[in-house]
C-alpha cells in the first residue's frame, strides 16, 4: 500500500476545505484564538474578516505599520476644544502616519503617531462588548463584517466619561470602515456631534509587522 506523506494529507484536506467553504477561506493562525478579535467576533464572523486584517488582527503581540491619509475637521470654537480635550491631530492633506498595536485575547493598545503627534486609544472586551478608550471617554463599538464588500464596518452605540453615560444627544459618535487591501486596508471614518465633525480621517494602512509574541 501507497503511504502517503502526513504534510500532503494536511495539505490535502486543506485544499478540500477551501474547495468546500469558497476559495476565499484560509484556515486561521493557531494563536488567533488568542487575538481580541477573535474574541469580539467568534470564529464564524472572523472568518470573513478580509484577508490581511484576518492574518493581522487574528495574533497577539505587538505589530505595526504605515500610511497617508487625509484629516479633515469643521471648523469652529466647540469643535477645536473638543478635538483639543481628545488630543486629535489637526487636519491636513496627505498626512503621513505611523501605527503600533500591542494586543492580547481580551485588549489591544493602538498608538498612532500623525507628523510627529501621538494618538493612542485602548480597545478592550467587555461583557462581550467591544469598547475603545480614548483618555477619560469610552465608547461601545459594534463590528459588522461584509465578506461580499471585502469591509469591516465600525459604529459606536454608547458613550460614557469617567464611567457615567452621556446622552445621545451630546455624545459624539464615531463610524468608520476598513475595506481590505492586498497590502494592509484602505479606511474612511469620523466623528460627529450635533456641532458638526469633530475628526474625519481617510486613507490606506500598509502593514509592515505583524503581531507577534
Amino acid at each position: 500500500m501507497l503511504m502517503v506523506p502526513s504534510f500532503l494529507k494536511s495539505k490535502i484536506f486543506e485544499l478540500v476545505v477551501r474547495f468546500t467553504l469558497g476559495w476565499n477561506y484560509f484556515p486561521p493562525d493557531l494563536d488567533s484564538s488568542k487575538s481580541l478579535w477573535f474574541s469580539v467576533l467568534g470564529q464564524a464572523d472572523f472568518e470573513k474578516l478580509p484577508k490581511m486584517a484576518k492574518k493581522y488582527h487574528g495574533r497577539a503581540g505587538k505589530g505595526g505599520g504605515a500610511g497617508i491619509c487625509a484629516i479633515t475637521r469643521d471648523d469652529n470654537i466647540f469643535l477645536n476644544l473638543v478635538a483639543t480635550i481628545y488630543g486629535l491631530p489637526k487636519p491636513k492633506e496627505d498626512c503621513k502616519f505611523e501605527a503600533f498595536t500591542e494586543s492580547d485575547a481580551r485588549t489591544a493598545t493602538w498608538i498612532r503617531v500623525f507628523d510627529g503627534k501621538l494618538f493612542s486609544s485602548k480597545m478592550m472586551i467587555k461583557n462581550g462588548q467591544l469598547i475603545e478608550k480614548f483618555g477619560l471617554f469610552s465608547y461601545a463599538i459594534q463590528v459588522n463584517v461584509d465578506p461580499k464588500k471585502n469591509t469591516i464596518f465600525y459604529e459606536s452605540t454608547d458613550c460614557w466619561v469617567l464611567g457615567v453615560k452621556i446622552s445621545k444627544i451630546f455624545r459624539m459618535e464615531s463610524r468608520w470602515k476598513e475595506e481590505g487591501t492586498e497590502a494592509g486596508w484602505n479606511f474612511d471614518g469620523e466623528m460627529t456631534s450635533i456641532f458638526g465633525k469633530v475628526f474625519g480621517y481617510k486613507g490606506s494602512f500598509l502593514v509592515k509587522q505583524f503581531p507577534t509574541e
